[in-house]
């Protein structure tokens, strides 16, 4: 257990309502389920969904199930699932106990105690068991922050306060705290860490992919405990964005990295060929006045990822917009004819197809 994390004696109230939701619910066979735009193989693929996961059935036309993936509609076919027994407020309320006992409060992103939470809320709006148990995870992580801050260790602080935050969004004493945090900027500029990523494209394992998370101590959100990792990794890097226009064109500088992101990337998702030529054609262009821009390498999609979701709905700073849901890094995976990627919808870093169509951010060293 983490030294600022304290054993709180909290005493469990059951209060187990019976109201029903009747809404189906189906849960994925396959072992990567390809998630399209429309009922039917001729559309986008837009998501994958895994084996055991569970989604509500939305809609059903000519053997397509149309599910919601983390907030994004679908399409799944209805031969790869099997449809289970309604859930209840019980159930929700029984696996939001198993993982608030477990202290997964608010991550990993699949598998926490406060999604279920606002579930059971969205459903029935005065369930006091759920919005006592959302008091007492923000009152928790105000005692891991304050620990923490006791013992000057400032990111840790600021990530418990952040998530206390992203509770109880409108707590004043806790902004302040938060703010109260921050040391002047000459302080500030003098201890930023500048992280040298690989540029270089590269054919990776999953090991590699491991050992970049726990070597960068990157944020990683989704569950990768098979992996060897915790089920969700907090790091300690953080950024230094400033946007800024560069002929015109909105242009994003990371002085933690020292790379420079194109605000924009294209309005659809691409395979990634397609997107390998999408940034030849910026080049050509000479975009933004540069022509030396690449698709990132894992490592540096990767260093975007936050621990939590912003306002943006996504594990991605809002300066980035809320478009880029999943995107290609330039590495390929060692396995087969598919390259890495990250989810900023869901978190996690992926292998896909490279058939299948993804989103992407262009990027270039922006080193003097």
């Amino acid at each position: 257990m983490n030294r600022y994390i304290l054993h709180v004696n909290i005493m469990v109230i059951v209060l187990l309502c019976s109201i029903a939701v009747h809404a189906e619910t189906v849960v994925i066979t396959g072992e990567h389920l390809n998630v399209r735009s429309g009922p039917g193989r001729t559309y986008d693929i837009i998501d994958v969904a895994h084996k055991h996961e569970r989604f509500e059935a939305l809609e059903r036309q000519e053997g397509w199930i149309r599910i919601s993936v983390e907030g994004m509609v679908g399409w799944v076919p209805e031969a790869a699932t099997d449809a289970v027994a309604d859930t209840t407020i019980q159930d929700l309320l029984a696996q939001a106990d198993s993982y608030f006992q477990r202290q997964q409060f608010t991550t990993p992103a699949d598998a926490n105690a406060y999604d279920i939470y606002r579930k059971v809320l969205h459903i029935q709006p005065d369930n006091v068991h759920a919005q006592k148990r959302i008091q007492q995870m923000a009152r928790t992580y105000k005692i891991w922050a304050e620990h923490a801050k006791n013992s000057d260790d400032l990111e840790k602080a600021t990530i418990f306060y952040q998530r206390y935050l992203y509770l109880i969004p409108d707590d004043a004493e806790i902004q302040r705290a938060l703010h109260s945090l921050k040391r002047p900027d000459s302080i500030q500029e003098s201890s930023l860490k500048i992280l040298r990523l690989r540029h270089e494209s590269a054919t990776l394992s999953q090991q590699h992919i491991v050992h970049m998370i726990q070597q960068y101590h990157f944020h990683h959100p989704s569950d990768w405990s098979k992996y060897g990792l915790a089920p969700s990794m907090t790091g300690h890097f953080r950024h230094e964005y400033t946007r800024d226009h560069s002929h015109g064109i909105p242009i994003i500088h990371d002085h933690a990295t020292q790379l420079m992101w194109l605000e924009k990337g294209p309005d659809k998702a691409l395979t990634w060929r397609h997107a390998v030529e999408y940034v030849k054609r910026l080049n050509q262009q000479a975009t933004a006045g540069y022509t030396d821009w690449r698709l990132p390498t894992i490592e540096e999609l990767a260093s975007l990822m936050e621990a939590q979701k912003t306002s943006s709905g996504l594990y991605l700073d809002p300066i980035f917009g809320s478009q880029t849901l999943w995107c290609w890094s330039a590495d390929r995976s060692s396995t087969d004819d598919s390259a890495w990627l990250i989810s900023f919808n869901r978190g996690g870093i992926q292998q896909h197809t490279m058939e299948n169509t993804a989103f992407m951010l262009a990027v270039r060293s922006d080193r003097e």
